[in-house]
């Protein structure tokens, strides 16, 4: 079959566009436009697409519009069922703690899902509230599931005073419908009923209470400062603990996402339960008991953006694997994007959401190509090498895509992007490993002990690398502030390039010297 296009080998990803492209128009003038008119472009659009069946070019054009006001629709039916009435005055309120309580100066932060309110039961809608708790003996004491009774004025998101960051924006991206503050005179502990929060809630705070517990088990074993922190944050997803310091480290030597949990993690943990329980006889038993593991994993760790696509695009991987059908592909990213999109169409917003979906498709796109400058019978005589090369393809392709949205959002690039990854990739996955050997060996005591050192010491390892790299000179750009404007350009002239050099294979010696000059760029301390 003759195929016009490229993107025609992509149906899912067409999907994907044209709800995206929805939502973008929902969120800017839904208000306006209204519920009612997007139900109205949804019926046209499938009626017309059914009339126009015998015209391939029509249809999918109908198809396209279609899930066009869907994506609308999405974000409209999101925004009125999140939205909710706060009272002006001072209300008495039931609710659950939902995540591990941060401990700050002077108050105790807190996500709370709320029960009751003035005695009221709330079955059809539990709003999420960011609390604000002083900070005494009691509130300390604070864990996940821990319910409370508190009388507090309840104020919709807002953003704090002398702030850049549009504090207000973020909470609603989360799915917090308000916030407040709440004076140690004005809570106590309290028993509540969670029949009234959905099953899926429920079931995560159990499986929070099993997270909250292998934290304490990595206190005891001696974990402290931040070493415990970037230990926490790499292998169960709690990042609470981070200092500011460690975070702009992690960030100016281009680590960042090393410390938030996406598809190295998962992938390590698949690896080591297809290997553990790799059996051609009950090859499907075992296949659904690693995803199921994966996704319990998932609800433990919060199920982040970029975590839940990973997960999502792992269950596929599973699915096709037993079929041997492609496991991964433009298409499999779609499909995740779809699936997160119609479970929260808020998603988009989201910047780890950008982030995970921007680098696994520059990878999809541009890893082959420049894995293959590289001579392929050389490279599988030299593993070492090859394994410093696939780290390097993976950076540089998914670095392609990433970049424009680092300086829109963050303001700054990591010049040793490379050497960073070069070195941290492998610390990871021994960390990752050395987590998972210390609780499966949880009956031996003085063998986790051993372990446990074991991972101090590559944990303060790659802290101290993360150090070094960061004081390089000029180790990142900082201050930029593109507009989203020329982030756009920027994105059209890599997809120009990259066609121009589709069409034209002599040119990618010339991508291969780019590639090299990168290579200088990342590896030698050049100020620029």
């Amino acid at each position: 079959m003759f195929v016009n296009s490229r993107i025609q080998l992509f149906p899912l990803l067409r999907i994907a566009i044209a709800i995206i492209l929805g939502i973008m128009t929902g969120n800017s003038f839904g208000t306006i436009i209204g519920v009612y008119i997007c139900l109205l472009g949804l019926s046209l659009a499938t009626l017309f697409s059914v009339l126009a069946r015998k015209r391939v070019f029509l249809q999918t054009i109908f198809i396209f519009v279609f899930f066009f006001f869907f994506g609308f629709f999405l974000i409209l039916n999101q925004t009125n069922a999140e939205s909710y009435s706060w009272p002006s005055e001072t209300l008495e309120a039931e609710g659950v703690i939902v995540n591990t309580p941060i401990v700050k100066e002077k108050i105790v932060e807190c996500d709370i899902r709320i029960v009751r309110i003035n005695n009221r039961d709330h079955e059809n809608s539990n709003p999420l509230v960011k609390a604000f708790i002083a900070k005494d003996k009691r509130s300390d004491k604070l864990d996940i599931g821990d319910g409370v009774i508190f009388s507090s004025e309840v104020r919709h998101p807002y953003n704090r005073s002398k702030s850049n960051f549009d504090y207000a924006r973020y909470l609603n991206l989360h799915g917090f419908s308000g916030m407040t503050y709440i004076s140690h005179l004005y809570w106590q502990r309290h028993e509540v009923d969670l029949s009234h929060i959905s099953l899926i809630e429920r079931t995560k705070l159990k499986i929070m209470h099993f997270r909250s517990s292998f934290l304490k088990r990595y206190r005891t074993l001696g974990f402290k400062d931040q070493t415990y922190a970037v230990i926490a944050a790499l292998t169960l997803g709690d990042k609470s603990l981070l200092s500011k310091s460690t975070k702009d480290i992690y960030s100016r030597a281009g680590a960042s996402h090393i410390l938030a949990l996406s598809g190295l993690h998962l992938g390590i943990l698949y690896s080591i339960f297809m290997f553990f329980f790799s059996s051609k006889r009950f090859g499907s038993l075992l296949t659904v008991f690693a995803v199921l593991s994966i996704w319990t994993f998932v609800l433990m760790v919060g199920m982040s953006p970029s975590v839940v696509r990973s997960a999502v695009m792992l269950s596929v991987y599973s699915c096709f694997s037993l079929f041997n059908r492609d496991k991964m592909s433009i298409n499999t990213l779609s499909f995740a994007a779809i699936i997160m999109l119609i479970l929260n169409p808020q998603n988009l917003y989201d910047v780890g959401f950008e982030l995970s979906f921007v680098a696994v498709l520059s990878i999809l796109i541009f890893y082959r190509p420049l894995n293959e400058l590289f001579n392929q019978e050389w490279l599988m005589r030299h593993r070492i090498i090859r394994y410093i090369v696939q780290i390097l393809s993976v950076s540089i392709a998914a670095q392609i895509g990433t970049f424009p949205l680092v300086i829109y959002y963050f303001g700054r690039f990591p010049i040793y992007f490379l050497l960073t990854n070069i070195v941290v990739i492998p610390c990871a996955q021994v960390i990752i490993y050395l987590a998972v050997l210390i609780f499966a060996l949880w009956l031996f005591p003085s063998v986790q002990c051993l372990l446990a050192s074991i991972l101090m010491f590559f944990v303060s390892l790659m802290n101290n690398l993360m150090d070094f790299i960061n004081h390089l000179p000029v180790s990142s750009i900082e201050n930029l502030s593109p507009t989203a404007i020329q982030i756009i350009l920027i994105y059209i002239v890599i997809f120009a390039v990259y066609s121009f050099l589709l069409k034209h294979t002599a040119m990618r010696l010339k991508l291969s010297l780019m590639s090299i000059l990168v290579l200088l760029i990342s590896f030698l301390p050049i100020p620029l």
